[in-house]
């Protein structure tokens, strides 16, 4: 049980290191790149190249765990992290500096985030096989709550920290911190076990798999869900007749209530001792009711409420959501890899998608987003009768 629980701490440290790290960086790259020189447009493109490359690798690191080991692509995911941050911290001092710029600049800045994007993606995946191939069944939502607690506070954390060390150490000191914080993890991360089974052979053309229909019903939801979270600032500048600067402090507030609201989320779905489906559907309810909300809630103060539902609606479903299709894998990583895969392709489509067409439908394009839960909610329920019988 101490090794367990050690791992556990490890696992969650490791994880809470990658979000740390990006609640960081979103505050420093933009203003520091356009300090030196570059555009807001490759800035951003930075980051979108970052995050397209983990529904593209998430699932091949899956079944990598499943192939060589989870231990081992665990490690593997946070050192990439942990490099990709310290590449990032080293490039932006050098462009300081003035030994880099321009075209060369971005380039490099969109390859080390492309690191991340591409090798980070492995560590979720590879933890919770982990934690599959040590936890019982009948925990398993309880345990999944792990990786949804670890970035929920490591994106807190990654707040706290930069607020006074910015003003004290520059705009970068934060990312230092942040590769060297990784760095340990990887040094402590659980290694292979000699008593422990060997991993689960998975066959190469398994990475080719289709995901499984639950996977695809939760993209769609998470998609749905991911429209309406993009759209905050938007609704909270015309509900409350704000100027940006007041729309960005509503926002950063708004986010924060969210992100709290998220995690009492997942520790009720960890504590709650109801079936993984059943608290999954329950957190899809939830969150659709906040959408609805959103979309009829007046003023600055009845939008933050809405999507605060929203939001802990999202904590209650994630680790349930990991649970269920965990108990219903047959390789572990894989379909752990799938599920991170159909995540991140929904956090990328989602925004773009909601806020084209609020521009040109207005808050009426909420519904219609929450529509995107209703074959999720489905295929909850199915599998709640199916195990009624």
């Amino acid at each position: 049980m101490r090794r367990l629980c050690s791992d556990r701490m490890v696992l969650g440290a490791g994880l809470a290191s990658l979000s740390f790290g990006n609640a960081v960086l979103l505050p420093v790259l933009v203003p520091v790149a356009l300090d030196v020189g570059l555009t807001e447009a490759k800035a951003g493109l930075v980051l979108s190249l970052g995050a397209l490359m983990v529904p593209l690798t998430a699932p091949v690191w899956g079944a990598r765990a499943d192939r060589i080991g989870a231990a081992r692509v665990f490690r593997i995911g946070v050192a990439g992290g942990a490099l990709s941050f310290l590449l990032l911290a080293l490039l932006l001092w050098a462009a300081q500096a003035g030994h880099v710029m321009g075209v060369a600049l971005f380039l490099a800045l969109a390859a080390a985030r492309m690191l991340y994007g591409g090798v980070a993606s492995a560590a979720l995946p590879a933890a919770v096989s982990h934690l599959a191939a040590d936890t019982d069944p009948a925990t398993r939502t309880r345990d999944m709550s792990l990786p949804g607690t670890a970035f929920t506070l490591g994106s807190l954390a990654g707040a706290a920290l930069a607020l006074p060390l910015i003003p004290l150490a520059g705009p970068i000191a934060p990312l230092f911190v942040v590769a060297a914080l990784g760095g340990l993890c990887v040094l402590l991360a659980p290694p292979p076990r000699d008593t422990a089974s060997p991993p689960v052979t998975v066959p190469a053309r398994t990475l080719r798999a289709i995901p499984s229909g639950l996977v695809i019903c939760a993209a769609l939801a998470m998609t749905g869900l991911a429209m309406a979270h993009a759209l905050l600032p938007v609704l909270l500048q015309a509900r409350g007749a704000l100027s940006v600067s007041e729309t960005v402090r509503s926002g950063a507030f708004a986010g924060l209530v969210a992100t709290i609201a998220t995690l009492g989320g997942i520790r009720l779905a960890a504590r709650a001792g109801l079936g993984p489906a059943t608290t999954a559907l329950a957190g899809t309810l939830v969150a659709g009711a906040g959408m609805l909300a959103l979309a009829l809630a007046p003023g600055v103060a009845g939008t933050i409420a809405a999507v605060s539902t929203l939001s802990f609606g999202l904590g209650l479903l994630t680790p349930s959501l990991q649970a269920q299709v965990s108990l219903e894998a047959r390789a572990q990583g894989q379909a752990a890899g799938q599920l991170s895969a159909a995540t991140g392709l929904a956090w990328i489509v989602g925004p773009a998608a909601g806020l084209t067409l609020h521009g040109v439908f207005g808050a009426s394009i909420l519904p219609a987003a929450a529509a995107l839960l209703l074959p999720f909610a489905a295929a909850l329920a199915g599998r709640i009768a199916v195990q009624a019988r």
